[in-house]
């Protein structure tokens, strides 16, 4: 049995800085302008990204010499960008507000992950064309599994929007450099006769990714921002694929008591091989050697006429009897409230064992480890409000 162990620190930290956004300096005097009272931010559409594309993932190296479209945005990987907010972005983000990807088919027919996500760096510790977002926790704001259709069928379109008004005050620090980062596991293939693109397609590659995407926060309503000291914590805990195990386990550490505490976890092994991706698996959350909750990570894809219509190349045959992932749908979020949580270290275990649904009925309700070389790709971030003195 093998045990994944992390150490996380949850610090705050208040820098002094000579020339931010509300803050004018020049080289020879500086003045400070006072940061405001209050603002205003009125409902608006922040524009993260133009029509990105996402390129082959299998082995090549020809999405390195394709153009990226958007201002402070750098392509780590073929289908992988990642942005950094600039403080004039964060002042546009007020206190309710959607995260929005526009997905457009282009030449990759079949169903591949996707992830959209944001790490948080302190103000100047490294810069966008440096920063590996591998070396960090990441926080999710949506994980889901693109349709089956491409550029010539119908619908070659489809929205995926989600509420993430708890992340609004985090992602407006302005201690901290803020990325935000989008991935799809794309593998174009050759729109004549089906096979995947590759070196003999230099000339032409990248007029023929995988697909294409927008990404947008959306302020819904009017916000009066107030000077204040932010009571919002958010710490992830997890991002990263489950393998070979029956549980993981991390400690972290908050230096304030909180109130309103509550975990936000979503999981899928869609893509990881068949043992995982058809099925599902009972969830076991325990806090400080305490079962706070157990859930199951099915997932019913109905109506099924939605998902019909949404899969034109699906051809009927897209459906498992039990998974824990949708055809073009987006991944459920657990949230488990834990009301009260003291300053302090604590210890948090994901046991995943138990198989409740598969299309072997040997295994069900038997505590079988996560399959070696398959994986559940899983996120998981601590939200809560600080206690006031």
């Amino acid at each position: 049995m093998m045990i994944y162990k992390n150490q996380f620190v949850h610090g705050y930290m208040l820098l002094a800085c000579a020339c931010l956004f509300f803050q004018s300096c020049k080289q020879d005097q500086l003045t400070v302008t006072p940061l405001p009272t209050e603002r205003t931010v009125l409902p608006n559409q922040l524009r993260l990204s133009e029509k990105e594309n996402f390129y082959g993932g299998y082995g090549n190296t020809l999405w390195t010499g394709c153009p990226v479209n958007t201002k402070n945005t750098r392509r780590y990987g073929p289908g992988a960008y990642i942005k950094l907010l600039s403080p004039e972005e964060k002042a546009q983000i007020g206190n309710s507000i959607d995260f929005r990807i526009e997905l457009h088919a282009a030449y990759d027919q079949w169903d591949r992950n996707a992830y959209s996500w944001y790490i948080k760096v302190p103000k100047g510790k490294t810069g966008l064309a440096d920063i590996n977002p591998n070396d960090y926790t990441k926080t999710s704001f949506i994980h889901y599994t693109t349709p089956y259709f491409a550029h010539d069928s119908t619908p070659n379109k489809i929205t995926y929007k989600r509420d993430v008004s708890e992340f609004a005050p985090d992602l407006r620090d302005p201690a901290y450099d803020v990325y935000i980062g989008y991935e799809i596991g794309a593998n174009p293939t050759n729109k004549s006769n089906g096979g995947y693109l590759d070196d003999g397609w230099q000339k032409e590659y990248c007029s023929y990714a995988g697909f294409h995407a927008e990404v947008f926060i959306d302020t819904k309503t009017k916000a009066v921002l107030k000077e204040e000291q932010d009571n919002t914590v958010v710490l992830p805990l997890l991002s990263e694929g489950i393998r070979a195990v029956e549980y993981v386990e991390k400690t972290f550490t908050t230096d304030t008591d909180m109130q309103d505490a509550y975990l936000r976890i979503s999981s899928s092994g869609h893509g990881s091989g068949n043992m995982e991706e058809g099925m599902f698996r009972e969830f076991e959350v325990i806090l400080d050697d305490k079962t706070v909750e157990k859930f199951s990570t099915e997932q019913s894809c109905t109506p099924r006429s939605y998902y019909d219509d949404i899969n034109p190349y699906g051809g009927g045959g897209w459906t498992y009897p039990t998974r824990n992932w949708c055809q073009g749908g987006e991944i459920i979020v657990h949230k488990i409230a834990l009301g009260k949580l003291s300053k302090g270290t604590h210890r948090i275990k994901l046991d995943v064992a138990k198989v409740l649904g598969t299309l072997d009925p040997l295994i069900i309700n038997k505590r079988v480890p996560v399959s070696n070389g398959n994986y559940l790709q899983t996120y998981l971030v601590l939200v809560g409000q600080k206690v006031k003195p």
